[in-house]
């Protein structure tokens, strides 16, 4: 599980979000909170390794973040991704190469500007 937001920022411009490849959530749904899962640290290292395949050779760091990624806090069963930039020109490239892999853009903003896959 995961998605995409970027943005940018004076300092650097980064990238995060939440959501299942492919798959978004509709407003009717129902937003469940679950116990913690130990497994969620695993499938975020694998998402994330599939993100860096992906978008490579864009240079970025991609953490989990979000309340999956606090050990023993409950949370929504969706794993959070920050994937931070290093340069902003690139982002745009970036977001296209991950529609291409399966990410959906939600929305998209330009003050401040930023990407919702």
């Amino acid at each position: 599980m995961a998605s995409m937001v970027m943005w940018s920022s004076s300092t650097r411009s980064r990238v995060f979000g939440s959501a299942m490849r492919g798959e978004k959530m509709a407003a009717h749904d129902t937003v469940r909170i679950v116990a913690h899962d130990e497994e969620w640290a695993a499938r975020c290292a694998g998402e994330a390794e599939a993100i860096r395949a992906v978008i490579a050779p864009a240079r970025a760091f991609i953490d989990h973040v979000g309340s999956t990624a606090i050990r023993g806090l409950m949370g929504k069963p969706c794993i959070d991704l920050l994937v931070s930039l290093l340069d902003w020109s690139e982002a745009q490239q970036v977001a296209a190469t991950l529609k291409t892999a399966g990410y959906v853009e939600e929305e998209s903003c330009d003050n401040p500007p930023r990407i919702f896959l």
